[in-house]
């Protein structure tokens, strides 16, 4: 079965906003340095201006894509903020893609 992780907010948890980029970023520097990448990481609602607006966020999803993880934003959540241009890495994706890693994955939602 597949592991994935679902990024619903722009960071991780809730409270400040500054905390939750934080968090966010040293949970992906975690995952690296423990070599425990999930198979995919999705990201919709706020959750999609994380990486787009945050470049270390940015650049740590890079190096899990490089390990094979796949990364899913939601196109129209990209659409909704304007931001559908600033995609370079992953895919944009359907809800119909992002609830078929949801029901068929281990998922671990942020």
């Amino acid at each position: 079965m597949q592991r994935s992780v679902i990024i619903t907010r722009n960071g991780m948890g809730e409270g400040d906003p500054k905390l939750s980029l934080i968090l966010l970023e040293k949970y992906l520097t975690s995952s690296l340095e423990n070599d425990d990448i999930k198979d995919v990481y999705a990201f919709y609602n706020s959750g999609v201006k994380a990486p787009l607006e945050n470049k270390n966020i940015y650049l740590l999803l890079e190096q899990v894509q490089s390990k094979g993880a796949e990364i899913y934003f939601c196109g129209t959540c990209l659409e909704f903020y304007g931001l559908a241009q600033d995609v370079n890495i992953g895919k944009i994706a359907c809800m119909n893609d992002i609830r078929t890693v949801i029901n068929n994955s281990r998922a671990d939602f942020l």
